[in-house]
């Protein structure tokens, strides 16, 4: 990608060199020439133009950029841009890939740009817990510390620390700060301290959403939760917190949801995560899928025993598993079998070369774009005006295709086994904002 001219590329070019080690180019190359406004006099294979809400690319004309402050359709676009980049780039060499010459998003409604967008008011006030702090809540904290409009507090709990693969998924991680291995909650609050003191404050908790309530009062409310985690088990945690409503984003490979959730009404987080863990125990599919007997599946999980290399070999012998999966297999030598069924190529995408196996290609955009969802519902949740516009429990874009109208309903539970069915937690929930 070619970077001509602009007043903030001197300051991008250095940036670049502090995301991660640059390496020599080996084998054959690809220019793609990226064009971000209307300048008719330069040619390019991609054009990126933004309104306040919006993206807008194209493959054959240059694209208005507005002038506003509102910073979601300008991060849309450069998420959706990367994308195409990306695409460009892998082109004949990606599984499931759809072009077209030109198309617009709205995260305003999930539609194409329509003719007119509502303004951001002054100022928005938040009350919000951030779960996670990982690639997608990089995202979103990137995305809170351009919108000067926000002012209020946040505070993020996570229990995990950085390392050196993070710079590859993560936005606003450097490599530097990588090696530190920090906290990731200790160090979001001190880039929130950093860049945003005077309109937000920041408190951090190194620790799981249980641990982090168990530290509170026992009459705490949490007015906004923020999921950003990337397993069912956590967003099972999350909703046990019992917050009085829930925005979720998550990815799966290419794919970038974002999800809201009240409780006792309609589905609540654990309504999904439920499912899948339901699923997840179901020893006949696992087995048919990994090529281990049904009797060891249900031995692994019931004991939550750790996989034997005689495991990881009939796996290999039976060759069930996709080979972008089974080439990191060994990685789960005495890891529990769920670890590895459960994983998903996180903001990745399998990349056939010749007639080699097909190796995983890091995609960070697509958690970026989670993180910009979360952003936007958060806006649209914060401002009484804009809260006819929220999504309508979920929306789900491929990052490797194009707009699609993806909002869609997921369901209650109707068995009656969900957290949301629960009298004893339904009724902390009544007291706690129902009597307010």
């Amino acid at each position: 990608m070619t970077l001509l001219s602009g007043p903030f590329l001197p300051e991008l070019r250095l940036l670049l060199g502090k995301l991660r080690p640059l390496s020599p180019m080996v084998g054959s190359s690809q220019t793609v020439n990226v064009v971000v406004g209307q300048d008719v006099d330069v040619q390019g294979q991609l054009f990126l133009g933004a309104t306040a809400w919006g993206g807008l690319v194209s493959q054959t004309d240059p694209q208005s950029v507005s002038n506003t402050m509102n910073p979601i359709g300008a991060l849309t676009a450069g998420t959706l841009g990367a994308s195409e980049v990306f695409k460009l780039v892998f082109s004949g060499k990606l599984r499931g890939a759809v072009n077209a010459l030109n198309y617009t998003l709205s995260l305003l409604d999930y539609q194409e740009i329509g003719e007119s967008e509502p303004a951001l008011p002054d100022c928005i006030d938040v009350d919000a817990t951030l779960f996670g702090s990982g690639s997608i809540g990089c995202g979103f904290l990137l995305g809170t510390i351009f919108t000067p409009q926000l002012h209020g507090a946040l505070t993020i709990v996570d229990n995990g620390r950085f390392d050196t693969k993070n710079p590859y998924k993560y936005a606003l991680l450097d490599w530097s700060t990588a090696q530190l291995e920090p906290y990731k909650a200790a160090w979001s609050q001190q880039q929130i301290q950093r860049y945003a003191p005077d309109r937000l404050t920041a408190r951090a908790f190194v620790g799981t959403a249980e641990a982090y309530v168990a530290s509170l009062p026992h009459n705490y409310t949490i007015p906004l939760a923020l999921s950003a985690v990337d397993t069912p088990d956590a967003r099972l945690e999350i909703q046990d917190t019992l917050p009085q409503r829930i925005l979720n984003a998550g990815i799966d490979g290419t794919l970038a949801q974002v999800s809201t959730h009240g409780f006792g009404k309609g589905p609540c987080l654990a309504c999904l995560s439920m499912q899948v863990a339901l699923e997840a125990w179901n020893a006949g599919p696992i087995a048919a899928r990994t090529g281990l007997s049904p009797a060891r599946v249900h031995q692994l999980i019931q004991r939550n025993e750790a996989m034997t290399q005689q495991d990881l070999d009939t796996i290999k012998e039976r060759h069930l598993v996709p080979e972008e999966y089974l080439s990191s297999l060994d990685s789960f030598l005495g890891q529990p079998l769920l670890s590895f069924w459960n994983r998903v190529a996180y903001s990745e995408a399998p990349i056939q070369v010749g007639g080699s196996p097909s190796v995983l290609v890091t995609t960070a955009f697509v958690s970026a774009f989670a993180g910009v969802l979360l952003l936007a519902e958060l806006i649209k949740q914060s401002v009484p005006e804009l809260q006819p516009y929220r999504v309508s429990n979920s929306y789900q874009h491929q990052l490797l295709g194009i707009p699609a109208g993806g909002v869609f309903q997921y369901t209650q539970d109707a068995r009656g086994w969900c957290l949301c069915h629960s009298t004893y937690r339904l009724a902390i929930y009544h007291e706690k904002y129902l009597t307010l």
